[in-house]
């Protein structure tokens, strides 16, 4: 076929110094034209065919592949492949432009192969990640690091065919640039090592509610890659955390509060040191008609009454309006509906400061989403700020410009 076009050429009576270069030339266009059909057949032909069965059948597979442009990087290897047989069939193989040509063919080949190959693992994995809820770090890192081979084997085959040695070859002598390459992939690397830590040791998830205080993050986790992680703050921005980091450095995992479905709530009341003192009779006779604390008064002045009968003064005991309040307090957030009945519930006094008597409520809550959390914390704290005066107690605060004007 080679010589074939040239002794048709030479057959029009041309002079000879036109035959090579019209032969050329007619090579050069009839492989060009041969790719193009076959572009053109691949792409309005089976494309089109593969489009109209995506409509018909609405595969999710086919779906993903049409969203990340397989098809398209298909259809645009068909030719370079279509090149690469007729070219041998049409050029005279004696030139050295027939080299160059093969060649930048060939080099084509295998950068489309990978650009092709990255975008069907992209296809897969986006398929994956849409049917689960939650997945887990390895994979997302494991396909970077493919991507990342794809290509790095693509770029080597590349090089060793435009060299003309083998890959073999360019690869011993990448032993020199070992420390070029370490410098130039260490967060890859160091990506690499602590994906596979926290792999193993489960420690945060795509969707997981992380706090890393270093980086002022504070929110979801989006997408783990293999340098970076995106944590979508609640102030809606994004923050990117070296994935690395995460190994290196302590950060808070929220994941096992909504799997376990309790929320802590920590608070005090700061009572003033002023307010405190022991109940009278008639504050005892008040207090009694609350429901929360009928039967452990009613109890404490039976114990109180037994005791001074035995006359044994020494042992008796008052009460003051801050364990009373206390113990209202107990009962009363072990009767909140949305208090965890099985978790931790306690008041507990705090060492004084100069500030108030700190009264600390520690309990937790099963709505552990954002907004219901603070409206469950905000309703509980209400109602012990408006009942504290019922217990003659006063809530310590600094002293304010009105305060200071009654005190004048």
């Amino acid at each position: 076929m080679q010589h074939g076009l040239v002794d048709l050429i030479a057959g029009w009576g041309l002079p000879a110094s036109l035959v090579s270069p019209l032969a050329y030339g007619a090579a050069l266009l009839l492989s060009l034209l041969s790719a193009f059909l076959v572009f053109v057949f691949v792409k309005h032909g089976l494309l089109k065919l593969l489009q109209s069965q995506l409509v018909v059948r609405r595969s999710q597979w086919l779906t993903k592949l049409e969203q990340f442009s397989v098809f398209r990087h298909i259809a645009l290897l068909a030719p370079l492949i279509a090149l690469w047989f007729i070219i041998p069939k049409l050029w005279p193989a004696q030139d050295v432009s027939f080299d160059w040509f093969l060649l930048s063919v060939e080099v084509l080949i295998c950068l489309q192969v990978a650009v092709a190959v990255n975008a069907i693992v992209s296809a897969v994995y986006h398929l994956y990640q849409d049917k689960t809820v939650k997945y887990h770090l390895g994979l997302h890192t494991g396909v970077q690091l493919f991507k990342l081979v794809i290509f790095l084997v693509a770029i080597i085959l590349a090089i060793s065919l435009a060299l003309g040695k083998s890959p073999i070859y360019l690869l011993s002598g990448l032993g020199a640039l070992t420390a070029v390459l370490l410098l130039i992939f260490q967060d890859t690397i160091k990506g690499t090592v602590a994906s596979i830590e926290i792999t193993v040791n489960d420690l945060v998830c795509v969707g997981d509610w992380i706090t890393v205080e270093k980086y002022g993050a504070d929110g979801d986790v989006l997408e783990i890659g293999l340098n970076t992680v995106k944590v979508k703050n609640f102030d809606n921005t994004i923050t990117t955390i070296p994935t690395y980091a995460l190994t290196s450095h302590s950060f808070k995992n929220w994941r096992n509060m909504s799997l376990v479905g309790a929320r802590r709530i920590k608070r005090s009341l700061l009572i003033d040191v002023n307010s405190v003192g022991f109940l009278s009779e008639s504050q005892l006779n008040k207090l009694t008609e609350f429901k929360l604390l009928k039967d452990y008064l009613i109890q404490k002045q039976a114990t109180q009454a037994m005791l001074a009968e035995q006359e044994q003064p020494v042992n008796s005991t008052r009460l003051t309006n801050i364990g009373v309040f206390r113990f209202y307090i107990e009962n009363y957030l072990r009767t909140h509906p949305h208090v965890h009945p099985d978790a931790t519930c306690m008041v507990r006094q705090l060492d004084n400061r100069g500030e108030g008597i700190p009264l600390e409520i520690y309990c937790f809550t099963h709505l552990h989403k954002w907004i219901e959390y603070e409206g469950v914390q905000s309703d509980i704290f209400d109602h012990l700020y408006a009942i504290a005066a019922e217990f003659d107690i006063k809530l310590f605060q600094q002293p304010t410009g009105l305060d200071w004007r009654q005190a004048s």
